[in-house]
């Protein structure tokens, strides 16, 4: 046990914190699932990006972007002209050569096999009208990272008499591409971003809102329970420090599978009595002061508990760990001249 009956409040508190950030987590990423959000932007960014027209090999005319959504290395079984939710740098890198050195008048024509001869390919690339692929700026970025690919490495690599090249040098060509990488993974980082602004947190707040509301996690009667009944407190802490341990690697399940184990763990672990849920007492609350009073002395708490759901999962488990090392260390040991001092009274 801990000696400090605060450590064991705010531990249980903490769990539950944990549990329902879990839960609207799972939710949320179902949602997220469900509606496309992050194939849509990432669809958006590549019209936008790429939006001139070119023709494809089988005679259709399609925007740039649209092409490299749709491109083998890309698609990933996604719908026509839609991209999928992830696009792995490489890939998409090797999309972009590919469609970019396209000539329709040419289809057979071999690839680039030098840094010069991809670049001097993607100055020439055309669009429908005539005009560049790629919009001027994003032409002169393109030229300038394979200008310090080519200062940073040889065209080629040649090894020294009667030795074998480094495994890890890399010729300017392979430069370019990691620097390409480089960019498209930078710009999906900022997708995320605004992904994260637009959609994960709105939809984080709503949801934890409905959990609160449905499973009535009210932050505040749940404090003052725990502070009143501290050795429920202490066999709630002692229980919901081995279940959230036992909880640590469930992220790489299933959203709903992750949402069973929750709610699981939630029942398996608080005190019967604790006043979570809506028991047969608040119903009672309710016809005795009606609806509107009753919620309203909710409020304050429901609102707590859907902040703390808004800090994630991963915070929350971090807490549960530093305050289990607090817990576990007990009370500071007395010195020899306090502990002398005790035995001469």
């Amino acid at each position: 046990m801990s000696g400090f009956p605060i450590l064991d409040l705010l531990l249980g508190l903490v769990f539950i914190f944990f549990i329902l950030s879990i839960i609207s987590s799972a939710v949320v990423e179902v949602i997220m699932t469900k509606m496309n959000y992050r194939s849509k932007i990432l669809t958006k960014w590549l019209m936008t990006i790429f939006d001139k027209k070119l023709m494809q090999p089988d005679g259709n005319i399609i925007k740039l972007g649209q092409a490299i959504a749709d491109h083998c290395l890309t698609t990933a079984l996604a719908k026509e002209g839609q991209a999928t939710s992830f696009i792995d740098a490489k890939n998409f890198v090797s999309a972009l050569i590919e469609k970019v050195t396209f000539n329709p008048s040419n289809p057979n024509g071999k690839m680039p096999e030098t840094l010069q001869e991809l670049l001097d390919a993607i100055e020439k690339a055309t669009a429908l009208d005539g005009s560049s692929l790629l919009s001027t700026e994003l032409r002169r970025t393109i030229l300038l990272l394979g200008s310090e690919a080519k200062m940073l490495a040889p065209a080629t690599i040649t090894a020294q008499p009667n030795a074998e090249p480094p495994l890890d040098a890399k010729n300017s060509f392979q430069v370019f591409r990691e620097k390409l990488e480089g960019w498209f993974d930078s710009s999906m980082d900022r997708i995320g971003g605004k992904m994260k602004k637009k959609y994960t947190r709105p939809l984080t707040f709503w949801v934890g809102l409905v959990v609160v509301v449905s499973l009535n996690a009210d932050a505040i009667s749940i404090s003052k329970y725990l502070y009143d009944h501290k050795e429920e407190a202490k066999s709630f802490a002692d229980k919901a420090q081995g279940t959230a341990q036992a909880m640590q690697d469930i992220k790489d399940s299933a959203a709903t599978k992750r949402i069973q184990i929750a709610l699981d763990s939630l029942k398996g672990s608080v005190p019967s009595s604790l006043p979570l849920g809506w028991t047969d007492n608040e119903k009672n609350i309710i016809k005795q002061k009606g609806i509107v009073k009753a919620v309203g002395a909710h409020l304050p708490g429901w609102f707590a508990t859907v902040m703390a759901i808004m800090l994630g999962a991963p915070f929350w488990f971090d807490m549960i760990n530093k305050l289990s090392n607090i817990r576990g260390t007990g009370a500071k040991p007395q010195s020899q001249t306090q502990k002398g001092k005790d035995e001469g009274k």
